[in-house]
């Protein structure tokens, strides 16, 4: 007794099948059994077959067809069974994630926490009306800004919403920045979003996610440091000397404002230039001053690189320092200074004068 089964190949998948069948043709969506045995009288086989559906469909069908022959008369008995297939339903994705060097470090009090928002399409449909809200404890936090603009702001709460049939394609991904201080000490503080939107059909999707950090003390640091980077010898009279000045940020909060001056003797060396370039160089009194190396997060540094030339010899090399200090409101609430102090020998070039002797 065989068994025909035919199902719409551009609708469903064969996976599997007990017993299994002789023949499988996918392209054309049938499966064959050559034989399944004589039936008694009342007997009955039962073939289990299992489909996967691979697109929606409403009314999807799956027909099965037998052969036997009782006497000299043939029968060809068929049944159908339909099936209605749904698409996946809509479904978003949002992400809230801080943008930082280490994410897991301690923000100080008074000092900017950055966030990045992703809100993606992860269905297989267009979403519409799609909105996101990020809510904030006053207490805790204040808003600075975002990219884009929120479309609504009410203090506590930042709204964005892409209004249009179409908010989000199939896919889509959008992603900005906002941008809070710290007001308080509260630890933990978690800040979450909620992401919102409709399918084609009007059903709802929802998700929501949390960003968390911890907060400490503000404890400002700042340091610089001078040192002669080349030549790694004792330079000469007109040869080209490096110096390296770092500015570095050495405390838990955000620095701005940090004004760089240095001082060479200028009997020693000429200044020959610098990167980034000064705001102004007085050869007279050998200075140099940078208006602004900030900001600088905590831990970051900024290098300057200052080129001299050797003037004439001088060992030791005094009055060769750099200062930088961190203005607060026009008023220095931070100030440190380094020094190197680097000889400078001859030009090492020998002259050779003959000797002659004479009689007395």
């Amino acid at each position: 007794m065989p068994l025909h089964d035919a199902y719409e190949a551009a609708i469903f998948e064969f996976d599997s099948a007990a017993p299994m069948p002789d023949h499988v043709d996918h392209q054309h969506g049938r499966l064959d059994w050559n034989d399944l045995g004589p039936l008694p009288p009342g007997g009955v086989h039962s073939v289990v077959v299992r489909l996967i559906a691979r697109a929606p469909r409403l009314g999807a069908t799956n027909c099965a067809e037998s052969h036997y022959t009782v006497g000299s008369s043939s029968f060809a008995p068929s049944g159908c069974s339909s099936v209605d297939i749904r698409s996946a339903p809509p479904s978003i994705r949002v992400q809230k994630e801080r943008v930082a060097v280490d994410p897991a470090r301690p923000v100080a009090v008074g000092d900017t926490v950055t966030f990045r928002v992703t809100v993606s399409n992860t269905g297989p449909v267009p979403l519409s009306t799609v909105s996101v809200q990020d809510p904030y404890d006053l207490g805790c936090l204040e808003f600075v800004g975002a990219t884009p603009l929120v479309t609504n702001y009410t203090p506590g709460l930042l709204r964005w919403a892409f209004p249009g049939p179409i908010s989000l394609a199939v896919g889509e991904s959008r992603s900005w920045e906002v941008v809070f201080r710290v007001k308080g000490p509260c630890n933990p503080i978690l800040n979450c979003v909620a992401g919102d939107g409709e399918g084609p059909q009007g059903q709802p999707v929802h998700d929501e996610a949390c960003a968390e950090f911890t907060t400490v003390p503000p404890e400002p640091g700042l340091r610089i440091t001078k040192r002669l980077a080349d030549p790694q010898h004792v330079p000469g009279v007109g040869g080209l000397i490096r110096f390296e000045l770092v500015v570095q940020n050495t405390g838990n909060i955000s620095l701005g404002a940090l004004p760089v001056q240095d001082w060479y003797d200028s009997d020693c060396m000429a200044f020959a230039g610098a990167s980034p370039a000064p705001d102004w160089v007085n050869p007279g009194t050998g200075e140099i001053h940078w208006g602004d190396a900030g900001p600088l997060a905590p831990g970051d540094a900024a290098v300057i690189n200052v080129l001299m030339r050797g003037r004439a010899v001088c060992v030791p090399l005094t009055w060769n320092c750099a200062r930088t200090w961190w203005e607060v409101n026009g008023q220095a609430e931070l100030d440190d200074m380094d020094c190197a102090e680097v000889p400078i020998r001859g030009s090492g070039n020998r002259i050779y004068l003959p000797l002659v002797l004479k009689a007395p």
